[in-house]
């Protein structure tokens, strides 16, 4: 993998904020845009939870065809960077796991689940577009994206309830060390190959592994070796 596929599937790792863009149907074919929050599922796509009544769900039944564009939410945007995924979205309903990913990540939007109209949606990537900052601008190819093959879908439940309860000391060092503050309280919310994030009464934390995950036992190594 490249060293930029890396980069720019880490940008969309840490960053929650986006803008989708589908095909308008009510505009005849017209570009339609609206922001749009989302999560990565384990294969660095992107998951997001919209109801059957909103203008991008109506657009993606006729044409499933999308663009989001990944953000942080700056003041200077153009240095920020930002990674636009382009390719197909599907309906994929409320798979368990992700629906659990998805509340832990996006708590604010965990009692949609409760309405019977919203559906998580996610994109299959076809093309990625990463502009770093000032002058570096590169497409991306999907595959070099793409994360390891990994079984962490099966594993993050389990994960994040042995940390939280066992060790809650340990994740105010990984916070500690990540951002050389620590803080009072720490609560894991989401762990994949690449990264872990930490929810802190301050604010999430995305903590980036220095290399992948696949399993449970090489994730409780690392967590072990990044607590010492």
């Amino acid at each position: 993998m490249s060293n930029t596929a890396l980069e720019a599937r880490l940008f969309v790792r840490r960053h929650h904020h986006g803008v989708l863009a589908t095909i308008s149907k009510r505009l005849d074919g017209m570009p339609f845009a609206s922001v749009c929050p989302f999560i990565t599922d384990h294969h660095a796509r992107p998951v997001f939870l919209i109801s059957g009544l909103a203008e991008h769900t109506k657009n993606l039944a006729a044409d499933p065809r999308a663009s989001l564009i990944v953000h942080p939410c700056a003041d200077n945007m153009h240095a920020a960077g930002r990674v636009t995924l382009t390719g197909k979205a599907e309906n994929i309903g409320r798979p368990e796991a992700l629906v659990k990913r998805y509340s832990e990540l996006m708590p604010d939007a965990a009692g949609y689940f409760e309405l019977g109209d919203f559906n998580l949606w996610r994109i299959h990537i076809e093309a990625i577009r990463f502009i770093v900052g000032f002058g570096k601008i590169e497409w991306v190819e999907p595959a070099s994206y793409a994360p390891p093959e990994n079984s962490l879908e099966e594993w993050e439940a389990s994960i994040l309830a042995h940390m939280n309860q066992d060790h809650a000391s340990t994740q105010l060092g990984y916070v500690e060390r990540a951002t050389g503050k620590r803080p009072d309280e720490a609560r894991m919310i989401g762990i994949d190959t690449d990264g872990m994030d930490i929810q802190t009464p301050e604010g999430k934390v995305r903590i980036d592994f220095p290399r992948p995950v696949t399993d449970g036992e090489s994730a409780r190594k690392l967590l072990i070796e990044l607590a010492q």
